[in-house]
């Protein structure tokens, strides 16, 4: 019989921890990071659960979780300086690294890197406009002139693959 690893006993214990660090002054966290920091937890550990089964759904959503959960604790610990109308960009970012995961665990899937880069490239482009290295329209005209490129590179793709099968 298979030993069950229980995730309710891990959490209690995590939590269990930070609350006994925080009463005896070790370390100071309030409770939304250590929310994200579970959150962060569990979508790694769910991440790596879905690489060893191979289940896409669980590395992309495990993926997801882990790098949201992440980047909230980075900014509950003011490790990162953040302004709400970098969240968007910040979501674009983790979408595009959620499909890529999808990718590393099956390289034969190639049509996968199309809408990971094109998510990763739109979350960097918004970045790099919200911090005024590159000018706001010149990224929009340059999307709204050439996004077809994406429909056209994806649908490709996805032919060859069906080809290729």
């Amino acid at each position: 019989m298979r030993p069950t690893f229980s995730w309710f006993g891990t959490g209690l214990i995590i939590v269990g921890l930070v609350m006994l660090l925080d009463r005896l002054d070790v370390l100071y966290l309030d409770w939304t990071t250590a929310v994200w920091g579970l959150i962060a937890v569990f979508g790694a550990a769910r991440m790596i659960d879905g690489f060893q089964q191979k289940l896409r759904a669980r590395l992309f959503w495990g993926t997801s979780l882990l790098l949201l959960g992440t980047f909230n604790v980075l900014l509950d610990l003011d490790v990162v300086s953040f302004r709400y109308h970098m969240f968007p960009p910040v979501v674009l970012l983790i979408l595009g690294a959620s499909i890529l995961a999808l990718f590393v665990l099956n390289p034969k899937e190639w049509h996968l890197l199309i809408p990971a880069f094109s998510f990763l490239g739109l979350g960097v482009l918004w970045i790099l406009v919200n911090f005024g290295y590159v000018y706001r329209y010149e990224v929009v005209d340059g999307v709204r002139f050439y996004w077809p490129i994406v429909l056209i590179l994806f649908g490709l793709s996805l032919l060859l693959r069906r080809k290729s099968t």
